[in-house]
């Protein structure tokens, strides 16, 4: 990734170093969702970074910076859930690796896109915490102790008996 600056109207102004980007179409519609990290307000932080294709000046438009949630993403996966009722919803994913390499107790956050929110179009939908079931502090096949941390780089989803798995 480079580094870009954005912001402006009511956004602030922060720059970045862009980690990963996915891109997906809704309702005709191009969209990008980026993963950064950078300077806002004189403290590193993450941001996840929404935008639209803007066909009228051919640029990419910020609408939305999440920024603060999601420690330090550097990877992103997009994939769709059809539920009992038939209606489809997209889903964002988003794993932190700092570069530091140093883990962090919550590596991935997960989004749901909301197409007929006015303000927030990805809506902070669950965290997905390092534990093991039921909270064990040891592994039950190994007898070794949990990690408290990890750092996710990669992220894949993939379809087997009628479910999508992450």
């Amino acid at each position: 990734g480079g580094t870009t600056a954005v912001g402006g109207m009511n956004l602030h102004v922060w720059v970045f170093k862009t980690r990963a980007s996915v891109a997906f179409v809704e309702a005709g519609r191009d969209y990008l969702v980026t993963a950064a990290i950078g300077e806002a307000g004189g403290v590193v932080t993450g941001a996840v970074v929404l935008s639209f294709w803007n066909v009228t000046s051919a640029s990419w438009m910020v609408i939305q910076e999440v920024i603060g949630r999601d420690a330090s993403p550097a990877c992103l996966s997009t994939f769709s859930i059809k539920d009992r009722d038939g209606h489809v919803w997209r889903y964002i994913a988003v794993g932190s690796a700092p570069e530091d390499g140093v883990p962090v107790a919550k590596p991935l956050h997960v989004y749901r896109w909301d197409a007929n929110a006015t303000s927030a179009w990805l809506v902070y939908h669950h965290e997905v915490s390092v534990a093991l079931r039921g909270g064990a502090t040891t592994s039950p096949t190994s007898g070794k102790p949990a990690p408290t941390a990890m750092a996710i780089e990669a992220l894949d989803t993939f379809e087997a008996g009628g479910y999508t798995f992450l």
